[in-house]
């Protein structure tokens, strides 16, 4: 559960520090890149709140490696034994940790956001389906039929008719339909309209704004991702409007700006995050007449720039990284070994690879001696006979290169082994068996 955390709030600053970046330096490719560029760039920031994938060494996974209290590889190994013996008590009486907590306040926030969205995008879809009624003009079919034939768009497209649309928009990923407000529209008016909501639709952009809204919901204690829906939804406009104008000419650029107008001089009753409408945001409307206005075809080396600028900004944010969970593995390469030891009559019971005392040889080893047995689950290994504690430590690490030679044991299990031993000869083992009177004397890691 700790790891799950870390590696969220990992991807929500590694995502932040992303878009904040970008967001930082917009000034500079604003009037150079194009509006498409400008829109699909914000992807890169979305995914890397969402895809774990990273580097082993990243900017993003150090810093939460570095505040991990998991990492003591550095630390003195016979303290790190002791001080988890100490503390196991005082952690057995608290019913969950702080991570734990988190996870539930974490967990709850987006199942509220999420069925907020769900219960708000039904009840918009009922409200419009319900009072609308369908285009039945064939002169407006028409013309709906050449644009979608002009953009070679397949899929059937719904054309519907609503009191409640202020303004026209499009509905539905798979099953679009685009809703007009009852009011007469020139034949111009409505090739601009129909073609603004098909660009829309041929680009998916539907689709994106739902994905941002499942960011927003797996990050909804972030302001950033709130930022990031804004940018969005901007550039999604910004895009979509380069695009139909690209191959106008100004008189064309400016009755498609006419178009605008008209529709933003009306109150839109809706604008919904599951929408794409004409005129979604007054704020950026200079902007985007603006951009009309003025738009450029842009140069094959501006082209070449920005696809670099890409790629360079998706192998920075995959080297941004975020945090990632070591594996889980009883015994591992690295040296990180879980295990518990037991003492009965001077030997020393190591259950490794989730063993337990049923799995211990039952008879056989002399206990008139210190000895240790690597207690596995398909088996044992036992290194007996020692009687001096001036030379235990010299004649266990004998006794384990012998074995580990001969393929007895491995390198991991002799370094458990040491470090029993190391305990054992330094008094801590002794001084924690007297108080527990010879039961388990807890887990630990090395």
């Amino acid at each position: 559960m700790n790891d799950f955390i870390k590696t969220l709030l990992s991807l929500s600053v590694s995502g932040s520090v992303l878009f904040l970046l970008l967001w930082g330096f917009k000034p500079l490719y604003k009037n150079q890149f194009s509006r498409r560029w400008q829109y699909y760039i914000w992807l890169v920031a979305a995914l890397r709140f969402v895809l774990p994938f990273t580097p082993n060494t990243t900017i993003i996974g150090s810093l939460f490696t570095a505040c991990s209290p998991d990492t003591f590889a550095a630390t003195n190994t016979v303290q790190t034994f002791y001080s988890s013996i100490q503390a196991a008590p005082a952690a057995a009486q608290t019913p969950f940790d702080l991570s734990f907590l988190l996870f539930i306040v974490w967990s709850a926030g987006v199942f509220a956001a999420l069925i907020r969205k769900i219960t708000m995008y039904q009840a918009f879809t009922h409200s419009i389906r319900a009072g609308s009624t369908e285009v039945s003009d064939l002169k407006t079919l028409n013309v709906l039929s050449d644009c979608m034939e002009r953009l070679s768009v397949k899929k059937r497209v719904e054309l519907y008719q609503s009191p409640l649309a202020a303004s026209p928009f499009m509905i539905g990923c798979f099953h679009p339909s685009i809703i007009l407000p009852v009011k007469e529209l020139t034949e111009q008016e409505q090739t601009c309209i129909f073609t603004h909501e098909l660009i829309h639709y041929r680009q998916k952009d539907l689709l994106y704004k739902w994905f941002i809204q499942l960011i927003l919901c797996l990050h909804w204690f972030n302001p950033v991702v709130y930022m990031l829906e804004k940018a969005v939804n901007s550039a999604c406009e910004l895009s979509c409007d380069e695009i139909l104008i690209m191959n106008l000419d100004k008189d064309a650029r400016r009755a498609y700006g006419d178009v605008l107008i008209k529709f933003l001089k009306v109150r839109v009753t809706y604008n919904f995050f599951a929408s794409v409408t004409l005129t979604a945001d007054a704020k950026h409307f200079k902007e985007r007449l603006g951009a009309i206005m003025h738009y450029k075809k842009q140069t094959t080396f501006m082209k070449t720039v920005s696809l670099l600028a890409a790629i360079l900004l998706s192998a920075g944010a995959f080297a941004l990284g975020a945090y990632t969970a070591p594996p889980a593995s009883p015994v591992s390469s690295t040296g990180f070994v879980n295990y518990t030891v037991r003492q009965e009559d001077g030997i020393f019971y190591i259950y490794c690879d989730g063993a337990c005392e049923s799995d211990q040889p039952t008879g056989g080893i002399s206990k008139n001696s210190i000895g240790f047995v690597l207690v596995r689950k398909d088996g044992y290994a036992t290194l007996t006979g020692f009687r001096s504690i001036e030379t235990l430590l010299a004649d266990v690490e004998k006794q384990c290169d012998d074995m580990l030679l001969h393929g007895t044991i491995t390198q991991e299990e002799r370094d458990i082994v040491l470090e029993t031993a190391a305990a054992y000869d330094s008094g801590i083992i002794r001084s924690i068996i007297y108080d527990k009177q010879g039961a388990i004397v807890g887990s630990f890691q090395i």
